[in-house]
């Protein structure tokens, strides 16, 4: 059974508010500048779809969600009007993109994260890739450390791994020759990559 805060998109929302904090609304703003206007975006585990509601909803934008969890998905096209739909990327194919996005969810693909790293890139054109380097598993009250755990199982089990600001930027070696940018922030970094489609 998958934890609480996947359960319900307003605890979702909450529990990210919590891990962000005043840099919440930053994340949002930092991907949407660098989706230019007449593209089609894929959002992967797109969670609540708070970059497409926020910020790409109202600009011409094609969007395309993506998630595993089938409750979220069902709220968000139901009730929200949001163009997402089901998918488990682990063996699903992904869907081509202009710009495919994923925020906050490599870590729990670790260790097949390059293997799907891999998978969409040879879909998108390009790939921005958003992920937390700082987050309360590190936190001194083991409490908290604890709690983060036990609150993070979408379904399929907890994830134990998590990235460093050290352990991300290592991995994102591997694809140097394929980096267009990269985005140091206290909470996560942001690296957008080239994919196969793009052929300059």
């Amino acid at each position: 059974m998958p934890s609480i805060i996947y359960r319900s998109l307003l605890l979702y929302k909450l529990g990210l508010l919590l891990s962000y904090r005043s840099k919440y609304r930053k994340r949002y703003t930092t991907v949407a500048a660098l989706v230019p206007d007449h593209v089609r975006v894929v959002d992967y585990c797109c969670g609540d779809a708070e970059i497409y509601t926020s910020h790409l909803k109202h600009r011409d934008v094609a969007y395309l969600g993506l998630d595993f969890n089938e409750q979220f998905i069902a709220r968000l096209r139901d009730q929200r009007g949001v163009p997402c739909q089901v998918m488990n990327i682990c063996v699903d194919e992904p869907v081509p993109a202009d710009f495919s996005l994923m925020m906050a969810s490599l870590y729990q693909f670790i260790p097949a994260h390059k293997a799907l790293i891999d998978k969409i890139l040879a879909y998108s054109k390009r790939f921005i890739l958003v992920e937390p380097v700082r987050n309360n598993t590190e936190s001194s009250c083991w409490f908290i450390r604890k709690l983060a755990y036990l609150l993070n199982d979408p379904g399929d089990g907890m994830k134990p791994h998590r990235f460093t600001p050290a352990s991300f930027k290592a991995f994102l070696e591997n694809y140097k020759d394929r980096l267009i940018t990269l985005i140091e922030g206290d909470v996560e970094i942001v690296a957008v990559l080239k994919g196969d489609l793009d052929r300059l």
